[in-house]
């Protein structure tokens, strides 16, 4: 992005990219210093596609299956 911006060619307004793209560093780059977004980017994180599959959405030891409760401060980890 540094080298397409240091040429004559126009800045893309958004940048698609797939999921070896997902670290912290390429975020923050797209963010910008001042936290105002220097594009806008579609980048999935590295588990993004195996989170859509219906077995992953099913496994209960997964924690993101589980259902916070509020009132008791605690997750219930229910089958679905």
């Amino acid at each position: 992005m540094e080298k397409l911006a240091a040429s004559s060619l126009p800045m893309p307004t958004t940048i698609i990219a797939d999921a070896g793209f997902d670290s912290e560093e390429n975020y923050v780059y797209a963010v910008g210093d001042e936290k105002e977004p220097r594009f806008e980017f579609l980048i999935p994180y590295g588990t993004s596609v195996q989170e859509q599959t219906r077995k992953y959405k099913k496994d209960i030891q997964n924690a993101k299956n589980w259902t916070y409760c509020e009132e008791e401060d605690c997750f219930l980890q229910l089958k679905i």
